[in-house]
């Protein structure tokens, strides 16, 4: 058991653990593609369809 004022050192989080670099990268692409995609089936939408 720890004291007060000390940290348990199994519950602290390694670097390595907080920035995984594929997460990062998903989660850019999706910002990129989703706005991509949903741009062009509306604008595929609107030429095919006149409204």
């Amino acid at each position: 058991m720890p004291k007060i004022d000390e940290e348990d050192p199994v519950e602290m989080v390694d670097a390595d653990d907080l920035v995984r670099p594929n997460v990062i990268a998903r989660v850019v692409s999706f910002c990129i593609i989703g706005p991509v995609t949903s741009v062009g089936l509306s604008y595929g939408f609107f030429v095919l369809v006149p409204l």
